[in-house]
């Protein structure tokens, strides 16, 4: 069985046997823990797996893929037939996909794209030598990615997978060797080969070839996957989109009216310096007005009488 975490703090793990809840047994559950109020509860489920994949999507739903029933043989529709869980409304959908569907499996696992709309199936337990499968959620279509470089020549179950910048990093896991019991028989002296069975036997057979039990696939282009060697460090760079370009514009509008309002207010002080500096000019070079008592240039000051003075001399003058 495998958990997976959303980003609100809570646990889902799907059963894949029997359980008894308060003296009832069942068979088909969801666990949910919430690791910030911590308490947990069990969810009504259609189906009951184990060794299959999930994925959470961008839109906060659980996609249940593949895996096998309770004595870990795999379902045959494991893949055709795809589960969907919404946890804000606590329903279960289910969706047929089509194009190059993977066989039946276990031991698998599934991890997100970078585009937010491909989950990408790797590894398992069958003889199917194809390690990589990629479902598209925009339409439920399976393909096979282009994929170049060094990849694994086993084919890994029971491993980990996740995305770690522009990763899908697969950790440790084991290859499913199958060895066949053959026997010969003599009849009117013709041999006749006849095989009795198989035996499945896990183990760690990558290793005696070489491999690591560290595998790098640089998933940063869907038209074509990349496998590695080394881990590059370098931040990510993702595309913009659309949902971005709003906040892009918004911030093109502010600049623009800062730069306007920054001109205005050049604008406006040039304008007072201007006249504060033509004011001064006029200041400076007009001539003072003369008054009693004082003599410019040798010339006689006229004093301007008041208006007693004007009335008294009326006054007299009558």
């Amino acid at each position: 069985m495998r958990a997976i975490t959303d980003n609100k703090g809570k646990v889902y793990l799907l059963t894949g046997f029997d359980f008894t809840v308060q003296g009832v047994k069942r068979t088909y559950g969801l666990f949910v823990c919430d690791t910030i109020n911590l308490n947990c509860v069990i969810k009504d489920a259609p189906l009951s797996r184990l060794g299959y994949g999930v994925t959470l999507l961008p839109n906060g739903n659980l996609v249940y893929i593949g895996g096998g029933n309770r004595n870990y043989i795999p379902v045959s529709d494991g893949f055709k037939v795809i589960y969907l869980y919404d946890p804000i409304n606590d329903k279960w959908d289910s969706k047929v996909t089509t194009g190059n569907i993977p066989p039946a499996d276990v031991g698998i696992t599934t991890v997100l794209g970078l585009s937010g709309d491909k989950i990408i199936l790797f590894g398992g337990n069958n003889g199917d030598n194809n390690n990589l499968y990629v479902l598209d959620t925009t339409n439920y279509e399976w393909y096979v990615p282009q994929a170049r470089g060094k990849g694994p020549v086993f084919k890994r179950g029971e491993h980990c997978a996740n995305v770690i910048g522009k990763y899908m990093v697969v950790t440790f896991g084991k290859h499913t060797f199958i060895s066949k019991f053959v026997y010969f028989f003599s009849f009117n002296y013709r041999f006749i080969m006849i095989i009795l069975g198989s035996n499945g036997v896990l183990q760690s057979k990558y290793r005696s070839n070489g491999e690591s039990d560290v595998l790098l696939l640089d998933i940063s282009n869907d038209s074509e996957y990349i496998w590695k060697t080394s881990f590059d460090p370098t931040p990510l760079t993702i595309n913009s989109t659309p949902s971005n370009s709003k906040p892009k514009a918004n911030n093109i509008g502010v600049i623009v009216g800062l730069t306007i309002g920054i001109i205005v207010l050049i604008s406006i002080l040039s304008i007072s310096t201007l006249f504060f500096i033509r004011k001064y000019k006029i200041y400076k070079n007009a001539k003072p007005i003369p008054t009693p008592g004082n003599v410019l240039n040798n010339e006689e000051i006229m004093s301007i009488p008041s208006d007693y003075e004007l009335s008294h001399k009326k006054s007299e003058t009558l």
